[in-house]
């Protein structure tokens, strides 16, 4: 560790991944500065803002770490309305959430879903059409059954802005320029500037390769969207379902009673037709604006965090997936701990750089 003199950092990625770090960096008294390529856009403005601990692929890996996120978000919350003193403070929205089908032949795979989670812990709960109409009578020209889960959401954009407002506070700044490459002791930017810093943080998922080509991963690329609407929402659940592009697709209400569509896979198109059921819920809401991002996995589905082997000073936070907005402010914490002592603490092993099954296949998935 360096004595007598301000350690500096690079961040490279203006997402919630690399203002997490960034900020926690910051807190430990490191001089840090965020690039963000602006042709890129982080996938964190295209989040809906569902915090799903059981959402897409799952393994006991997978759901320790999500519960383990999501039992710290509400002090990481905290912390953030402390350090900004909103009027308005950031909360989580408690919610249930909806695994619909309107297909009666995939009610047996329903049911097997939500009874393999159960045996991981999760509490899941099979509805048939009756239960479920029940309980979302609205629900009724849309399902013929579903799974229930627990979940939560959080105003994503407010959290973005909070964060980098809080980096302001805090003397760090967000320059709107793509890094080319890394180097020993520093980054490379347009034009040949380079900037040198004791550690450098590739925060960046999608667009990683174009500036460090990790050897022996597969990674992927999703892209994701979001559309915003504003009207009133027959609906106190955020519900999933299936989207004609074979995409998945989420609705998800929000506290000013208006409501978000996202999803991934292919992009949506400009102007989403919903199907009827769910275009009886909305009325006649209006499209206000649209999202785009991308988000990367590697191969195992689990997030890469830590030091990078025989690189000396370059560390990763990437490979969140479509978990980001969840389990970044704990992942972030965790690697400015490594890079701030050099001690990596046990419950980040399984996500290391270096973990020997980085290329196998994923875990069970839905």
């Amino acid at each position: 560790m360096k004595s007598g003199s301000q350690r500096k950092a690079v961040v490279v990625g203006g997402g919630i991944a690399g203002l997490c770090v960034a900020r926690e960096l910051a807190l430990r008294n490191w001089k840090v500065v965020v690039f963000e390529d602006p042709a890129m856009g982080p996938a964190s403005r295209a989040a809906t803002g569902l915090l799903q601990v059981a959402g897409g692929r799952i393994s006991a890996v997978h759901l320790a770490l999500r519960q383990h996120c999501r039992k710290g978000y509400d002090a990481f919350l905290l912390s953030l309305n402390e350090a900004l003193g909103l009027d308005s403070p950031l909360a989580l929205n408690e919610v249930g959430h909806f695994r619909l089908t309107a297909e009666q032949n995939k009610l047996p795979s329903l049911q097997s879903f939500a009874s393999t989670l159960r045996g991981l812990g999760v509490e899941a709960e099979f509805l048939d059409q009756q239960e479920l109409w029940a309980i979302e009578p609205s629900l009724r020209e849309l399902a013929v059954g579903a799974v229930r889960l627990k979940d939560a959401t959080v105003e994503s954009e407010r959290l973005l802005d909070g964060l980098e407002q809080h980096l302001t506070a805090l003397g760090v700044p967000t320059v709107p320029t793509a890094v080319f490459g890394v180097e020993d002791g520093g980054v490379s930017l347009q034009g040949g500037q380079r900037v040198d810093a004791d550690a450098i943080v590739l925060a960046c998922g999608a667009g990683l390769s174009k500036i460090w080509n990790p050897v022996g991963w597969t990674a992927r690329e999703d892209p994701g969207w979001r559309l915003s609407f504003q009207g009133e929402l027959d609906l106190c659940h955020s519900v999933e379902w299936s989207l004609p592009q074979n995409a998945g697709g989420t609705l998800v209400p929000t506290s000013e009673r208006g409501w978000w569509v996202g999803g991934s896979g292919n992009p949506a198109p400009e102007e989403l037709e919903l199907e009827p059921g769910l275009a009886s819920l909305c009325g006649k809401g209006a499209q206000v604006a649209r999202h785009d991002g991308v988000r990367m996995t590697v191969d195992d589905g689990l997030p890469v965090v830590g030091s990078v082997a025989d690189f000396k000073g370059l560390y990763l936070l990437t490979g969140l997936g479509r978990n980001g907005l969840l389990t970044a402010p704990v992942l972030a914490r965790g690697l400015a701990e490594i890079i701030h002592t050099g001690d990596v603490p046990d419950w980040l092993q399984p996500f290391g750089p270096g973990r020997p099954q980085i290329g196998s296949r994923r875990p069970w998935s839905r």
